[in-house]
């Protein structure tokens, strides 16, 4: 059994050697095998769930499944069937000199019950295309059609300060969904909403963002990890894991405050002999919104407070570690990934022993190994 910690932002260009600010988290590099992962097949974007399916096992073709359909799967709001899913969130555009740009959704204070009326006030525009609103998440709402659409676009959460021109919706119905999104658009300047928050000084929600399109997932094309529990705060993670079979929990999005004892370790102890997935997207995060000092702030906190007691912990309960990055930290754009996640493997047996003088530095020199999930999946099991 291993605990696998898959952390998105694990490393950024420009950070120094692990050595000089997160010494335990290099220790336990050190222990074991290291290196990089294969990029899954096809094109995926930046902070895509794809290789989330990888991982899980989840077969996909060419277009992969909705990442809305797993967030409304787990919300008990969807079933395999026809049609497309796709997440609908909303933000600000503003103008930057000739230029057109988008803000942050989490830099707009928007509420759920704001999102949840300006879903019902557009209720008749979405349904003009086929489209109806089935569920809301943290990030919006998830609508559904019964025909069938393709389109690639970006996440919102990382569309901030990204130009408008440079990130449109792409594939086979990308320049209909540019102008249905401009069609709502108008609406949303009529919004009731949106006349609410200009007139409290707020920034209105004048732009609709289309994501994560996609069919259901073919139960059929699947050879699913099995595991115990699947730890995280991103929702549509957690229904990949409900799907999968996996026991899962909603970790709080503030993860400064996790803690190994109170987080994690129970769950080792419920579920021994099987694995253990818990999911921190904090680096990410900071790093997304341009805060590089917050997210090495984060990082060191948990190498001071956790690292040592997790390694202490996971040795005496003869567990193996497995620590990947959840995604690399590229620029934005609508170009598929180019740069392998990073990952390190620390068998159980190897935990607090002495470090050979030898090692390798994990983020700095050395040839690193580059394995399929699958391989690497097959050290620890």
């Amino acid at each position: 059994m291993a605990l696998v910690l898959v952390i998105d932002g694990l490393t950024a260009p420009g950070d120094a050697p692990w050595a000089r600010w997160l010494p335990n988290l290099q220790r336990l590099a050190q222990v074991g095998k290291q290196g990089t992962l294969a990029l899954p097949q096809g094109r995926f974007l930046p902070e895509s769930l794809v290789p989330w399916m990888e991982r899980l096992g989840i077969g996909y073709g060419e277009q992969p499944p909705s990442t809305a359909w797993f967030s409304a799967y787990h919300g008990r709001a969807a079933e395999p069937g026809p049609g497309s899913w796709c997440h609908l969130g909303f933000t600000h555009l503003f103008r930057k000199q000739d230029d057109l740009r988008f803000v942050s959704p989490s830099r707009t204070g928007q509420s759920r019950e704001e999102i949840q009326q300006i879903g019902h006030l557009l209720t008749s525009f979405l349904a003009h295309e086929g489209w109806s609103v089935c569920y809301q998440d943290q990030e919006g709402l998830v609508i559904h059609t019964e025909s069938p659409w393709q389109s690639r676009s970006l996440s919102m959460r990382v569309v901030e300060g990204a130009s408008a021109g440079e990130i449109m919706p792409t594939g086979d119905d990308g320049k209909r969904l540019q102008n249905f999104s401009m069609a709502l658009q108008l609406a949303l300047a009529r919004n009731p909403v949106n006349e609410a928050r200009k007139a409290a000084n707020r920034l209105p929600l004048n732009t609709p963002w289309f994501w994560g399109m996609g069919g259901a997932p073919d139960a059929a094309a699947a050879q699913r990890w099995q595991g115990a529990w699947l730890l995280s705060s991103d929702v549509a993670v957690l229904g990949m894991g409900k799907w999968c079979g996996w026991q899962t929990k909603a970790l709080p999005e503030d993860e400064s405050n996790w803690r190994w004892d109170r987080d994690v370790e129970p769950y080792l102890k419920l579920a021994r002999g099987e694995d253990v997935v818990m999911h921190l997207q904090g680096p990410a995060i900071y790093a997304r919104h341009g805060m590089d000092e917050d997210r090495k702030r984060l990082m060191a906190l948990w190498d001071r407070t956790h690292f040592v007691a997790l390694e202490r912990a996971l040795a005496a309960a003869k567990v193996d570690l497995v620590v990947v990055e959840g995604f690399p930290l590229e620029e934005q754009g609508i170009g598929t990934v180019s740069t392998a996640s990073r990952w390190f493997y620390a068998p159980a047996g190897r935990l607090l022993r002495p470090i050979r003088l030898w090692k390798r530095w994990f983020n700095g020199g050395g040839k690193q190994v580059s394995l399929p999930w699958s391989k690497l999946y097959q050290e620890w099991r």
